[in-house]
């Protein structure tokens, strides 16, 4: 700090006023840094030592549904026909952020195991386990609770499979030796909570023998020097020093603190169990938080049986909470439930009303509990509630001139008239040698010519010129000009697979060149079985799951040929590498993809945090040809990205003159992605990508209309403008720029 002063008074949290005297309520103190501690004067080195009392949203939405679960099972104890498990809603508007609440609640919730099975392991004897014994009876407790999920199935320690003892073994593990070293300093580690504490053994007898030149070398004793060597954690005999609080097992009484100026006295029961966290440990009717990801990320099936254990009986399933996004606000039952927590204010009333709708559709009496994030928008319903619960709700609209709409429904007439209609599997188009079979795809399309007539007449009739004319389709020559491009759109979107399959081949190839062919090999013939809609070399069934890639049906929806109310048309797809459903990968519009899916961002879905490496070159959203797709200048005065082919001048500000011109764009919109999980206590909220994303209008489409802002700007509304979302990437350092590397531009 300095030497900077240090000023001593009061504080008022109502109107955030200090006073350098008493006149306020609460005692406070004004430092000028956070680099020393006030009160025993440690430091952090370059870090600040004194941080805020402030929780992730992940982890305080956590802490708000254990709350919810451990009221209703008190308010419904006895009630009857009531099955005992209490369920949750937990919405989020971001898929991310939903995946990210299930994960943390899961991870967090396994070390909460943790910590509660080994202190009762170690209460009935009070008597001190090895670290090796520790692991053995959280095993044989997780065999016997059946909350191992290793070793669902088996009911006797004694007779578990080596390999199926060694997986389970690991899995205690790991959380323990978390709460030892990788996160001693976390302040609800089962030691830090003075619930269990950890000694070295047979030290005193070894520092006896071998410590006395180290002690004597130091000036102490050697009792001095096993109180030194002790880790600082706390146990049943606790001790915790008088100024800083650091925890010390079976210290005497009056011993110097390693930390600071303070010593050590008795760490009274009391005080323990002040903490929630070692109460919720102590308490015997805990009810533990089982959290799954409902969203858009994950396949069909696994969705299916999400929503089946959640609305199945305790024991039966779990699964009591379900982290999701907008998908479950209607359409889908997910039984009875009597609460729903808001991850973020919801964006509009309507939101809010389908989201608290909900709850309570049984007993007809629901809690709503909504988390206000330190946002502008969740700030300000934080403030005026009543706004988000009050005016019209407005009707959804469609609007009729949507082409991309009335295509795509057009397109389905087309396809349900024509004989042969649709395959059900991939499999029927392309081979697992990455072969189009012609014959099957020809008979297709020329089945789909035949009834392009009649698609034009029914499509007048059933929606009618008015109608169809927003869309530029309001005459037959019309809706016939744009169905003769269907036959090449169909055979581009059989290419795509067959690009897909041929470079998993690649891929096989260049795993065997590195020693790595066998099993390799095997998982990607699995995923190009998948992908065809193939289970096995057995299969012989006609058609293929039409939520999975491996069905025709979904693949035209995603390129926009097909209705698909589920899948962004074009998107950006990230292939999660050795997922077990690696062949489905997430995806979100092209816009916002090119930003969330960047190199190096970190995604969280189905369970895990993923880190992308790049380009998917098997993608079928990804080019071609390695040329570009678009070539572009930027002007040097409104720095406007325009197309340098299309234009001579900026569209926008009509200036000549250019910073660069010929820039590459490539429509990228295949990325790949691996594993890159952390522990989950360290990241207590996800930490969204820099979005990197600029959109430039072309300023090619026509003026619908113009406003006159109270400010003086001016507004126009244009249709058919043509929007080019970029992403450049970072500016380079210095240190890049020195070093040579390659940049876009200046």
């Amino acid at each position: 700090m300095r030497d900077r002063p240090i000023h001593r008074g009061s504080f008022d949290p109502a109107t955030c006023c200090f006073a350098p005297d008493a006149t306020h309520p609460v005692p406070a103190v004004l430092a000028p840094a956070r680099s020393r501690c006030l009160v025993c004067g440690a430091t952090a080195g370059a870090y600040n030592v004194l941080t805020p009392v402030a929780l992730g949203t992940s982890a305080a939405v956590r802490v708000i549904s254990e709350g919810l679960v451990e009221g209703l099972a008190r308010e419904n104890a006895g009630r009857a026909g009531h099955d005992k498990k209490e369920r949750l809603l937990v919405f989020s508007d971001s898929r991310q952020d939903a995946a990210h609440q299930a994960r943390f609640i899961t991870y967090a919730g396994r070390y909460d195991r943790m910590r509660r099975h080994l202190v009762q392991v170690l209460e009935p004897s009070g008597k001190p386990l090895a670290l090796e014994a520790a692991v053995h009876a959280l095993m044989a407790r997780g065999v016997e609770r059946r909350d191992n999920p290793n070793t669902r199935g088996y009911d006797d320690i004694q007779y578990l499979p080596d390999a199926v003892k060694a997986r389970a073994s690991a899995w205690e593990e790991a959380p323990l030796l978390d709460d030892v070293a990788v996160s001693a300093g976390y302040r609800a580690s089962v030691f830090n909570l003075g619930l269990a504490g950890l000694r070295y053994q047979r030290l005193e007898a070894y520092v006896e023998r071998e410590g006395g030149p180290l002690a004597e070398s130091l000036g102490i004793s050697r009792e001095a020097l096993v109180h030194l060597s002790r880790p600082l954690l706390g146990a049943r005999d606790r001790s915790r020093c008088s100024v800083c609080h650091v925890r010390m097992p079976w210290a005497a009484p009056g011993s110097p603190c390693p930390a600071c100026h303070g010593t050590l006295e008795p760490w009274p029961e009391a005080d323990v169990l002040a903490s929630r966290y070692a109460r919720r440990i102590l308490k015997p009717d805990h009810l533990p938080l089982v959290a799954g990801e409902h969203t858009a990320q994950i396949t069909g099936e696994e969705r299916m049986a999400l929503e089946e254990g959640f609305k199945a009986p305790p024991e039966k399933s779990p699964i009591n909470v379900l982290a999701c996004s907008p998908t479950l606000e209607m359409g889908i039952d997910v039984g009875g439930l009597d609460a729903v927590v808001l991850r973020n204010v919801p964006p509009r009333p309507d939101n809010y009303a389908q989201r608290g709708g909900r709850a309570g559709r049984t007993t007809r009496v629901g809690i709503v509990v909504g988390y206000a994030r330190s946002t502008p928008h969740d700030g300000y319903f934080y403030d005026k509630p009543e706004e988000m619960i009050a005016g019209e709700v407005p009707a959804p609209v469609t609007a009729l001139g949507n082409r991309d709409v009335a295509l795509r429904h057009l397109h389905a007439i087309v396809f349900g008239a024509a004989e042969p209609g649709l395959a059900g599997r991939m499999a029927e188009y392309v081979n697992l040698r990455g072969e189009v079979q012609r014959e099957a795809l020809e008979k297709l399309i020329g089945a789909l010519t035949s009834q392009f007539q009649h698609a034009a007449d029914l499509a007048l009739e059933a929606w009618e010129p008015e109608v169809l004319a927003a869309a530029g389709l309001g005459t037959r020559e019309a809706v016939l000009d744009v169905l003769a491009a269907l036959p090449d759109r169909v055979r581009d979107a059989i290419d795509r697979v067959r690009r897909q399959v041929l470079e998993l081949d690649v891929a096989i190839e260049r795993w065997r060149e590195v020693g790595l062919g066998d099993r390799s090999a095997v998982n990607a013939m699995e995923l190009k079985r998948r992908l065809l809609g193939i289970r096995d070399e057995r299969d012989v069934r006609a058609e293929a799951d039409d939520r999975t890639s491996g069905h025709p049906m979904r693949r035209f929806a995603e390129l926009g040929i097909l209705p698909g109310y589920e899948f962004p048309n074009e998107p950006c797809a990230l292939r999660l590498i050795g997922d077990p459903h690696e062949e489905e990968p997430v995806s979100v519009e092209r816009r916002f993809g090119i930003g969330q899916y960047q190199p190096d961002a970190k995604v969280h879905a189905r369970g895990h945090r993923w880190r992308v490496i790049g380009l998917d070159a098997g993608s079928p959203w990804n080019p071609k040809s390695p040329e570009p797709t678009w070539l572009y200048a930027i002007c040097k005065d409104c720095k406007l990205r325009y197309g340098a082919q299309e234009h001579v001048a900026c569209p926008r500000c009509g200036s000549e003159e250019t910073l660069a011109t010929g820039l590459p764009g490539h429509d990228f919109g295949g990325f790949a992605a691996m594993r890159d999980d952390t522990p989950v206590l360290e990241e207590e909220d996800r930490i969204a990508v820099l979005s990197l994303i600029d959109c430039h209008p072309q300023w090619d489409g026509e003026v619908a209309a113009r406003y006159e802002l109270p400010t003086g700007w001016e507004a126009e509304l244009r249709t058919g403008e043509d929007m080019r979302w970029l992403n450049e990437w970072k500016a380079p350092s210095e240190l890049e720029k020195k070093l040579g590397h390659p940049r876009l531009h200046e």
